[in-house]
């Protein structure tokens, strides 16, 4: 079936109503209210609806505020006489945002190369792949590369406190000291 569309002019609106730094790309949402259709002779037909799915955002339109949802996105037709229709009144062009699309540190792995190698040349794939196996090696002399690793774990907290043990020792080890160290990683390891 695939996803609907959501305009960017109205991606941005709803970006800037939830407080959200950057415009997401990607839109899960709940709707109710009047939809245009177009029935089997080419008309336009409005008609009440509940509405849920994904939204993609449409960067070419940029002068109004749309939505266009696929079929199967309409999930219930709420009743034709508005009026006497408690959910039609309470849901009215209402647009619920259930989730949307978050930048997240990604893990290169067999599925996602292949996916990338159909539109990436595969020079910036290896330049990629190089630059996190050179982190990884980093690793091995340098416990400070570490937080490159940690950054990429889902449990940030527990990790975090596993690699402040990492640095003091390594600290202690090497009698390096905590004047000495660099102040950002001292900042890093107390959080």
């Amino acid at each position: 079936d695939g996803p609907g569309l959501i305009s960017i002019k109205l991606a941005r609106q709803v970006k800037n109503q939830m407080k959200i730094p950057d415009t997401p790309g990607v839109f899960q949402i709940r709707y109710g209210g009047e939809v245009n259709m177009m029935d089997t002779a080419g008309h336009t037909v409005t008609r009440s609806f509940v509405c849920k799915g994904v939204l993609l955002v449409d960067p070419t339109e940029e002068d109004r505020c749309v939505i266009s949802f696929r079929k199967s996105m309409l999930k219930i037709e709420l009743a034709q006489n508005s009026s006497n229709c408690w959910a039609t009144k309470e849901m009215n062009c209402k647009l619920g945002i259930v989730d949307y699309s978050q930048k997240k540190i990604g893990k290169l792995n067999q599925q996602l190369v292949t996916l990338l190698s159909a539109n990436v040349p595969r020079e910036d794939l290896y330049e990629i792949q190089n630059f996190h196996l050179d982190k990884v090696k980093q690793c091995w002399h340098d416990p400070f590369s570490l937080g490159y690793l940690i950054s990429m774990e889902k449990n940030h907290a527990k990790t975090w406190d596993q690699y402040e043990k990492v640095l003091m020792h390594s600290a202690h080890v090497n009698a390096i000291g905590k004047d000495k160290m660099p102040s950002n990683y001292i900042s890093l390891s107390q959080k």
